[in-house]
């Protein structure tokens, strides 16, 4: 008959009416509540505009409100929600990215992280055992600055004034 109950100490307390042995081992369960809580550049914004393609880092910092303690990585994905990179670093660098919209999305999972570019995200395994997606994401909107062009009102991009003869020099 077993002795033992819940809250005792296994190796201080008889645990059989006649004989008894505790194994030469253990196993550990980790409790474990996939929170990946919400997302945010550590500006506290949730969309970011970069300059993409223009030799000039455009590094975001990310931040979480995640509780779970234990492992976090950030995916990098298109609208679609499909991974194009795993980053378990706090910030990343845009500057490579090509034109378009992405998310960043965090991850909090305690054992091995499976996530890899191509997966979907809402029905790939992105982590070995139980893991938690972020309530959010952030916006990421790469694309290049354009100054478009000037001219004046009559269509030229060019105007000779003479200054300095009291005649008022006004251009539009």
């Amino acid at each position: 008959q077993v002795l033992a109950e819940p809250g005792q100490d296994a190796a201080a307390t008889r645990l059989g009416s006649i004989c008894s042995a505790l194994s030469t081992n253990f196993i550990p369960v980790i409790n474990f509540v996939p929170d990946a809580g919400a997302v945010a550049t550590v500006d506290g914004n949730t969309s970011v505009f970069v300059c993409s393609g223009d030799g000039q880092a455009d590094v975001v910092a990310f931040t979480n409100t995640s509780t779970a303690g234990q492992n976090y990585a950030y995916l990098i994905t298109d609208e679609s929600n499909v991974v194009i990179e795993v980053v378990t670093a706090d910030a990343f660098d845009f500057d490579n990215f090509p034109e378009g919209v992405f998310r960043v999305w965090g991850l909090a999972y305690p054992g091995a992280l499976l996530a890899q570019p191509g997966d979907a995200v809402g029905t790939a395994e992105l982590a070995e055992g139980c893991y938690g997606l972020s309530e959010n994401f952030i916006e990421i909107t790469a694309g290049q600055a354009d100054g478009g062009t000037v001219q004046l009102a009559n269509g030229e991009t060019s105007a000779v004034v003479c200054v300095g003869d009291g005649i008022p020099d006004v251009q539009s």
